[in-house]
């Protein structure tokens, strides 16, 4: 029989050195300190405070939790954490607490030591750690807590996985309680309030740890502490982790993945978009060509087909993985592909010779093996059947030496026969014998343990962690592991601390808009792993042209600016150069850990985040502001006290710091501010703005090769009094022309721009310049990727800003349901509008549109120009009548074309099925009555995009909510259809719109659409109505094409 492991992994406690052991009489008070906390055991109870005269932050009594115990105290030193005191507490079972304090280590270490001096095997399912009342010296009522889960308030009995911070949102002092390891359990952390008491708990569940007689083992172990702010603590947590696990993250890879967009793909079309990569994105550092789901073989009626030994016959790789990642390659990418590592499909005849190599049932009550089996449950004997988890198939059992020989098999092939160096590795989970929890991310109990194993003294846990080493040692180092997905079930988790290079930490966003807020919301919470134990993974970022511009921004935006690893997913040949030109601007993620979510315990996802950048003497600071409503404009204002940027040169009339700075997809600088940052942004979109203090001399605000404004292409800045010279280096892109924008001061000692060199950099590079006033461009043009020094001369001048002058032509048309404004452009810093003397927006664009005006009502609107030093233009005026409600279009003849009888050329929609001649709940497609045996059935937001027939001059449908809905008030839509002629520089148009739709008003609307003769597809566009997408379902009626006269 196999005996358990005397011998834990290195860990924090297992490098410690131990002496001067001492009793003390519990009736003594013992004390261990350091800089950062002060701990007291007294009364059965263990004191944490920050320092001896606090009041204590938490209180753990040992009454409750243990039944009392024997304490000492001891002194010892970690190789990292410098010298260090514990108390150790020995309970009348013989199982010992160890709370320990480090000089440089900012947390308190609890671990336990769980003997066993019986004569028979210990089971331990679940191990208690913590159990302790908080006082933060306010009322509970008023706390945040921030995990896994979600931010949350006490009352609502959060439950988490690793980790749980508490705080006080007005202060962000709190507490931050996180399980630094994970090699045999899966560490839990919960918290609860009622009226003047908090409690926060944290134990380890097992499931089936099995200790031996006369054995003892040491459990996981948990870090406490309290901070002023609890941001800090959660980065030190992760800086912890990362220093406990010896994590070294290889460079940061930018990913292209298929899935989105093609599913497995192809070996042409993929050898086509890696040479599109190569003459177009590889300059910008997209490197990876990862191949997804699809290209292998096997069977199964339940989640994916699971053999990954070779390829699917008749496959869209038939020439052979080897020959697609050779190719890749030789184009100086790197090739990934997509597998599941632990799992299998036992009904499978790949897998029938395999049998041994799954767990097994045992007493879980959740084996999914009769839903692959008909329904019915193969004869087994009881326990004894493979276990099945709902999509993941059946689950490889680490713990047995030859699944552990298979899976290497499997990983060596992958990664040096065939040469991939790109692993996204999916159903993690799996690894743990444990059923399908998706989306999880609150504490939920499972199976854990509940399942049989081949070898019981290895814990679920821990095979699943064996099953990753194995991986990483079969693959190599220089090998990218990425986990999906760690909601499958949060099991996932903490065991891949250092055990994989990025963790997808949401689940699937779906390529739809409404997924937009999926990868931001989960990687929020977890926002301190990134970079420090592995890069989170959001999903895919979006350009393609289903995604409204400002969403598009939005999505590419976050992945960069918070340095989460980015990958997208299209074929990029066919974007339109607008949103080529979108995703240029977000390569690659920046390398910094400094970005942290600013209001992290007011919003989940959080709307203001901050980058900063010290690494040169000039510090960058750049801010994203994010409306995560795809249906709702939002203004977002945050107080500037609350965010972290350096003092201002101050002047005698100023009462506050001032700020400066520059506005990324606006393209436009901002005016001097300070008090807030805001801005008004339209659904789902973004403002991603440099910030600098005002200064006396020429300053560098932004740079236009990353949305990041200079972070990473500007370096070593610097401002030079004697020679009155700004000057810096940058890396550009070749036929890429870069802009550095630069602010100097107004008044009468302020500088005029004289000249810009180029010190160091190509011959061939041509530079030029415009000062207007307080802002300049420099533009530098090179048609070669390289470096150059630059450098700019200033002479000192008064530079004053004008008042800017009105705005030209305004004008106001009626669209349907809604009012359009439209000015020239001006001399401006942005512009007010205004609607009868409210305010509507300040923006940056030329165009303002009103979606909440009312039939029959008329409005009054004016513009004004925004100047440098806060002066508005005079306003212009425009007055508009809505016209009562429209009449229906006259019904359009029935099509000769059915577009339900083509096949889509892409499709998508924001929930459930797409009908084909039948609603999205396949049921017939009726409209206020009638029954339509014809059309498509769709769920908003939706997109189906048909190429045009040849000799097709007009598209004609009706278009409705369906009957299905007809009662939910919350059913309203908008359909589009939108042309698009397919050459590079011309976007998609919309050709025709349907006003809002909505129940208890109009239902129904006709299109007899005209289709130029240049146009090649048409996009039938379903939007949410403006308040979100619940009960969307519409309907595209006996829609279609019609040719001839």
């Amino acid at each position: 029989m196999n005996r358990m492991r005397r011998n834990q992994p290195t860990s924090l406690l297992a490098g410690l050195i131990l002496c001067s052991l001492s009793g003390v009489t519990s009736a003594e008070p013992l004390i261990i300190s350091n800089p950062h906390l002060h701990i007291t055991w007294q009364d059965n109870a263990l004191h944490m405070r920050r320092s001896p005269a606090d009041t204590p932050f938490l209180v753990h009594d040992i009454r409750v939790q243990d039944g009392g115990a024997a304490a000492t105290v001891q002194k010892l030193a970690h190789p990292n954490w410098g010298q260090g005191q514990a108390i150790l507490l020995e309970s009348s079972t013989g199982d010992r607490l160890q709370v320990s304090l480090f000089a440089e280590l900012p947390f308190a270490v609890w671990q336990r030591t769980l003997r066993n001096d019986g004569d028979l095997q210990r089971i331990v399912k679940k191990q208690d750690m913590l159990a302790g009342k908080v006082d933060l010296q306010i009322p509970p009522s008023e706390l945040k807590t921030i995990s896994t889960a979600g931010l949350l308030d006490l009352a609502d009995r959060p439950g988490s996985y690793a980790f749980m911070a508490v705080g006080d949102p007005a202060s962000y002092r709190g507490i931050v309680c996180g399980w630094l390891t994970h090699e045999r359990g899966s560490g839990v952390v919960l918290a609860d309030g009622e009226q003047e008491t908090a409690n926060l708990k944290a134990h380890i569940d097992y499931g089936d740890l099995r200790i031996e007689s006369q054995q003892q083992v040491k459990t996981e172990k948990l870090l406490v502490g309290c901070f002023d702010d609890i941001r800090n603590g959660l980065e030190q947590y992760g800086e912890a982790i990362a220093t406990e696990r010896k994590i070294q993250l290889p460079a940061q890879p930018s990913v292209y993945c298929t899935w989105y967009h093609g599913g497995a793909s192809d070996e042409s079309k993929l050898a086509r978009n890696t040479d599109f990569v190569r003459d177009h994105l590889a300059s910008y550092r997209l490197q990876v060509m990862q191949i997804d789901d699809g290209w292998q073989a096997g069977q199964s009626k339940n989640g994916p087909e699971k053999d990954f030994s070779t390829i699917r016959a008749g496959g869209p790789y038939a020439s052979g993985m080897k020959q697609t990642a050779d190719y890749i390659s030789s184009q100086g990418l790197a090739p990934g592909i997509w597998f599941m590592p632990f799992a299998g499909t036992w009904n499978d005849p790949y897998w029938a010779d395999k049998q041994d190599l799954f767990y097994q049932e045992g007493s879980s009550p959740y084996n999914y093996i009769s839903e692959t089996n008909g329904g019915t449950r193969p004869d087994f004997p009881a326990g004894q059947a493979p276990f099945v988890t709902r999509w993941g198939g059946t689950c490889l059992d680490m713990t047995n030496p030859k699944t552990q020989e298979y899976l290497k098999s499997i990983v060596e092939r992958i990664a040096h026969q065939w040469g991939y160096k790109y692993f996204k590795m999916d159903g993690l989970w799996t690894g743990t014998g444990t059923r399908l929890q998706y989306v999880n991310s609150s504490y939920q109990d499972d199976d854990l343990g509940l399942t049989t194993r081949f070898n019981p003294l290895i814990t679920p846990i821990e095979a699943y962690a064996k099953g990753l080493d194995l991986v990483r040692d079969a693959a190599g180092r220089d090998v990218f592991l990425l986990g999906c997905c760690a909601p499958q079930n949060m099991r996932s988790l903490g065991p891949a601390f250092g055990r994989v290079d990025a963790m997808r930490v949401g689940p699937d966003n779906g390529a739809r808009p409404s997924g937009l807020v999926r990868g931001p919301l989960f990687s929020t919470r977890v926002f301190f792993l990134n970079k420090r134990v592995w890069f989170n993974d959001p999903d895919p970022a979006y350009v393609r042209p289903s995604f409204p511009k400002q969403m598009a921004q939005t999505s590419v935006s976050w992945t960069a600016l918070t340095g989460s690893l980015h990958s997208s997913s299209y074929s990029y040949s066919e974007l339109p150069p607008e949103r080529l030109e979108i995703l240029k601007r977000s390569l690659p993620s920046h390398s910094l850990k400094t970005v942290r979510p600013i209001d992290y315990l007011e919003n989940d996802p959080a709307q203001v985040w901050q980058l900063i950048d010290d690494r040169d003497p000039i510090r960058k600071d750049v801010i994203g502001l994010f409306n995560w409503d795809v249906t709702h404009s939002a203004s977002i204002e945050y107080p500037l006290h609350r965010v972290d940027l350096p003092r201002a040169d101050q002047d005698a009339n100023q009462s506050a710091d001032q700020y400066v700075g520059f506005d990324f997809w606006a393209n436009r600088f901002l005016p001097p501010f300070s008090n807030t940052i805001a801005a008004d942004l339209p659904p789902g979109g973004c403002a991603i703005l440099s910030v600098r203090p005002t200064r006396q001399h020429p300053q560098v605000v932004s740079t236009s090769r990353h949305l990041t404004q200079g972070v990473v292409d500007l370096s070593d800045e610097r401002w030079e009094q004697a020679e009155t010279t700004l000057s810096g280096r940058s890396q550009l892109v070749g036929d890429d022309d870069y802009e550095i924008r630069v602010v100097v001061p107004t008044g009468k000692e302020s500088w005029r721009l004289m000249e810009v060199q180029l010190k160091e950099g190509p011959h061939n590079a041509n530079v030029s310049f415009v000062q207007t006033g307080p802002t300049i461009r420099i533009k530098i043009a090179s048609n070669s990727d390289c470096e150059v020094a630059w450098s700019a001369r200033f002479e000192p001048a008064e530079i004053s800003a004008q008042t800017p002058s009105a705005i030209s032509e305004l004008s106001a048309t009626i669209d349907l349901d809604q009012v359009n404004l439209k000015w020239n452009p001006s001399e401006a810093y942005g512009y007010r509008v205004q609607r009868d003397g409210s305010d509507m927006a300040e923006l940056s664009d030329i165009t303002f549109r009103d979606t909440t005006v009312q039939w029959g009502k008329a409005y009054r609107y004016t513009v004004q120009a925004r100047g440098w030093t806060d002066a508005w233009s005079e306003t212009a005026e425009v007055s508009v009548t809505m016209p009562n409600q429209p009449p229906i279009p006259t019904t359009p003849p029935l099509p000769q074309i059915f577009c339900s009888d083509l096949n889509p050329k892409k499709s998508s929609s924001g929930w459930g099925s797409i009908g084909v001649d039948q609603s999205c709940m396949a049921r017939p497609l009726t409209v206020e009555g009638k029954v339509y045996e014809k059309g498509m059935g769709v769920h908003a937001t939706s997109t189906l995009v048909y190429r045009i027939p040849k000799g097709a001059n007009h598209f004609v449908a009706s278009v409705g909510l369906d009957d299905e809905k007809s009662t939910d008030p919350r059913s309203s839509v908008v359909f589009k259809v939108v042309g698009d002629v397919l050459e590079m520089g011309e976007p998609p148009i919309v050709l025709a719109r349907s006003p809002v739709l909505r129940n208890g008003g109009r239902r129904l609307w006709h299109f007899n659409v005209a289709l130029d003769d240049r146009l090649r597809e048409l996009h039938l566009v379903v939007e949410d109505g403006g308040d979100g997408i619940a009960a969307d379902h519409a309907d595209w009626l006996n829609a279609g094409f019609v040719h001839g006269d």
